[in-house]
C-alpha cells in the first residue's frame, strides 16, 4: 500500500505546480498582446489550473485508506491532474511568443477575418516558433481543452465546470511562424498559404468517409480480379 506521506507529497507537487502557473500568468498578462485571444487563453488556462489545486484538494481529502481499490482510482487520478498541469504549462509558450513585439501584429485582423468567414465565431493566436517551420494546428485547440479537463468535472462546482465550458465555446487555432522571418514581405502569403489548411482540412472531413471506403472497395476489387485464385483479403 502507497505510504499516505509520499501521496501528500505528491498531491502538494502537483499543487505547487498549479500556483506556479497561476503566478506566470499573471507576469504574462501585463504584456501587451495583438488580440484578445491570447488572453483568453491565459484566463482559460489559469480557471483550469485553480480548478485542478480544487481537484488534488478534493482528491486527497476523500482518500479511504483502508479501500485499496479507491487508493488506486485515486492515485490515476492524481497522476491524470499532474499531466494535465504539465500540459497546459508548456501551453503558455505560445501566449509568450504571441507578445505584440514577437509578431507581426498588422496580420492578425486580416487572418482573423479570413478564418471567422471559414468557421464562425473562430479565432487565431499567432506565434513565433524558435523551429524553422510556418505551420498551423488545425485542431480546435478549445475543442482539444474540452476533451482534457471531464477528470475536473467530479470535483469542482456545476457553475465553474460550466464556465469553464463557455469560456472554451468558440473555436481558437494556432498558427506559427519562424522568429527568423518576423520582418519577411514573404511571411503575409506564407501564412496566409497556412489559413488555408482550414479550407482544406474542412472539405477533406466533408468527403473523407465516403473517398476513403471508394478506395478500399476499388483496391479489393482490383486485388481479388488480379489474384482471383488467392484467399481474398475481404
Amino acid at each position: 500500500m502507497l505510504d499516505k506521506d509520499l501521496v501528500d507529497s505528491f498531491c502538494l507537487e502537483i499543487i505547487a505546480n498549479s500556483i506556479k502557473i497561476i503566478k506566470d500568468i499573471k507576469k504574462i498578462s501585463t504584456h501587451e498582446f495583438s488580440s484578445d485571444s491570447s488572453k483568453d487563453v491565459l484566463l482559460v488556462i489559469n480557471n483550469i489550473a485553480e480548478s485542478i489545486i480544487i481537484s488534488t484538494k478534493s482528491l486527497n481529502k476523500g482518500i479511504d485508506w483502508e479501500d485499496r481499490k479507491l487508493i488506486s482510482s485515486r492515485i490515476r487520478q492524481l497522476k491524470r491532474l499532474k499531466e494535465l498541469i504539465q500540459m497546459f504549462s508548456s501551453h503558455l509558450q505560445y501566449i509568450e511568443n504571441s507578445k505584440m513585439d514577437k509578431i507581426p501584429w498588422g496580420l492578425i485582423e486580416p487572418f482573423q477575418n479570413i478564418a471567422s468567414s471559414i468557421t464562425p465565431n473562430a479565432r487565431i493566436i499567432l506565434c513565433q516558433q524558435w523551429n524553422y517551420n510556418y505551420s498551423i494546428i488545425t485542431t480546435n485547440l478549445f475543442d482539444y481543452y474540452l476533451s482534457q479537463i471531464e477528470l475536473l468535472e467530479e470535483f469542482i462546482s456545476e457553475e465553474s465546470f460550466n464556465q469553464l465550458q463557455e469560456n472554451l465555446n468558440n473555436p481558437l487555432y494556432l498558427i506559427s511562424f519562424p522568429y527568423l522571418e518576423k520582418n519577411n514581405i514573404l511571411l503575409y502569403s506564407l501564412l496566409g498559404h497556412e489559413v488555408g489548411h482550414l479550407v482544406a482540412d474542412k472539405f477533406i472531413n466533408k468527403f473523407r468517409p465516403n473517398t476513403l471506403n471508394d478506395i478500399k472497395h476499388t483496391l479489393m476489387d482490383q486485388y481479388n480480379k488480379q489474384f482471383k485464385d488467392i484467399t481474398s483479403i475481404a
